[in-house]
């Protein structure tokens, strides 16, 4: 008796040892980075809902990434640059490739999900609806460990007709347009729709079997008829954790600091505006505001050195690139890296040849100019500072010429379309009775700092720029 229980104990032993080793255990992209078999959820969703414009109704989301996805993207950029690619990845975690997503549910007036059980299936490819009315659903994430907080536009309306179908048919009004037209818009007045995001991590091996593992749903935000929604979340402070085994491939330290997002640890504390200071909390958690203005007066004029760091603050966040500084410093009277990176990316030029007056404020027809080159850098190829006017049709397309200003006739021919092209995009508004107050135009005004643009107001249009152009 005793032979034949350990005949069956051993062909059971033998049997364990012959079993794939994904059976016996999970890979150890899982192991190291979700220990407990499962992705941190995310925080609570943001919407943020753009309608009854002419050019459509969009919903775009923000979301903010939890540590442990950011330390996996960290370790996948730092094993695969000491490692030979994906080569030295799949030898660090056991597995050849990986992909993640963020999948975003919906609901409807209190109604069902639109969640099924194939969302949960490898290859799962999205909803097979119109995409104006179909949330993108199965969002792939990029491998950047310093973004901890990002956007993707869920859903959109172009020029609809009546009839097409889709999860968000029931919410689609008409309207009229100002050309006397008829568009549709998500209507949000008498609906109110609910939204929650997951992670979902899928992975595979040298038999390509997919596998997958998920987050818990984030929590709800809804917005609209009973819209639940009230502030944007901000990433974590601190930064992702040191990676297993970081000494194999880079410096410990190194790899950290690269690793922690460029918010990480941002002061929200300074002296403001009161009808700024909600705004500059989104600001602080997307990483705007310079550390040259971390705990400063922001309702203080604004210098062309501070408001070039704002800019380059900007051009980061909208390009996920770092800005370099110019090189040989062309100026005598600063050698300010952030003014070198503004000017080496067109945003600015110098007072003159070989001066940039860093002291020097601005004013908001100047801040309006400024930021718009900034877009034009991005969004125009082949855009210089130097080129400008041969762009000046293509820019003009870009947007709707809105009605004017009643201080119109106070705006420098030079800053029109920059000023336009802001209010155009809802990114700069007025200051009151329909004026835009771009310049000092009498003595009186310039002694008393007329139309000065403010440090608070010139964050406050980078963050406008962030959300609404990124």
């Amino acid at each position: 008796m005793k032979r034949q229980s350990a005949a069956v104990f051993a062909v059971f032993l033998l049997t364990l040892l012959l079993l794939p080793l994904r059976v016996m255990a999970a890979p150890k992209i899982v192991g190291e980075f979700f220990p407990s078999g499962e992705i941190t959820a995310p925080q609570a969703p943001f919407l943020q809902y753009e309608g009854k414009k002419d050019d459509g109704d969009s919903i775009t989301m923000w979301y903010v990434l939890p540590k442990d996805v950011l330390a996996l993207a960290g370790a996948y950029n730092r094993w695969g640059d000491a490692n030979d690619g994906r080569d030295g990845f799949a030898a660090c975690f056991g597995v050849e490739d990986y992909h993640l997503y963020l999948q975003t549910d919906a609901s409807i007036d209190d109604g069902p999900w639109q969640y099924d059980a194939e969302w949960d299936a490898a290859d799962w490819p999205g909803l097979d609806v119109p995409h104006n009315l179909a949330f993108h659903v199965n969002e792939g994430l990029s491998n950047n460990p310093r973004k901890a907080r990002d956007n993707m536009e869920l859903s959109w309306l172009t020029y609809l007709e009546k009839g097409k179908e889709g999860f968000l048919a029931p919410i689609v009004a008409p309207f009229t347009m100002s050309d006397g037209g008829v568009n549709y818009h998500y209507d949000l007045t008498n609906h109110t729709l609910t939204v929650r995001c997951r992670l979902v991590l899928e992975y595979w091996g040298d038999s390509e079997e997919k596998q997958r593992i998920f987050s818990p749903w984030s929590p709800e935000t809804s917005i609209g008829l009973n819209g639940t929604q009230k502030e944007m979340p901000a990433p974590e402070a601190e930064a992702p954790p040191v990676l297993p085994d970081a000494t194999n491939a880079v410096n410990t330290t190194d790899a950290t600091e690269n690793e922690k997002p460029d918010n990480a640890g941002e002061a929200s504390a300074f002296t403001a505006s009161e009808w700024a200071k909600s705004e500059l909390e989104e600001a602080a958690a997307l990483g705007l505001i310079p550390d040259r203005l971390k705990g400063a007066d922001l309702t203080a004029p604004i210098t062309r050195a501070e408001f070039a760091a704002v800019s380059v603050k900007c051009y980061e966040a909208l390009t996920d690139m770092k800005a370099e500084p110019y090189a040989p410093n062309p100026f005598t009277d600063t050698t300010d890296a952030e003014v070198l990176k503004a000017y080496n990316i067109d945003v600015t030029n110098g007072t003159s040849p070989t001066s940039f007056s860093p002291e020097e404020l601005l004013n908001r027809e100047q801040a309006a100019t400024m930021l718009t080159r900034l877009y034009k850098k991005i969004a125009i190829d082949g855009w210089t500072l130097e080129t400008d006017g041969n762009y000046a049709g293509t820019f003009r397309g870009m947007y709707e010429t809105p009605a004017p200003f009643a201080d119109d006739k106070n705006i420098s021919g030079w800053a029109k379309d920059s000023v336009y092209f802001m209010k155009a995009k809802s990114v700069i508004d007025g200051v009151g009775g329909n004026k835009f107050a771009p310049r000092a135009t009498t003595e009186s005004e310039e002694a008393a700092g007329y139309a000065q643009a403010t440090r608070e107001q010139a964050i406050l249009i980078a963050k406008r720029m962030v959300q609404k152009l990124g």
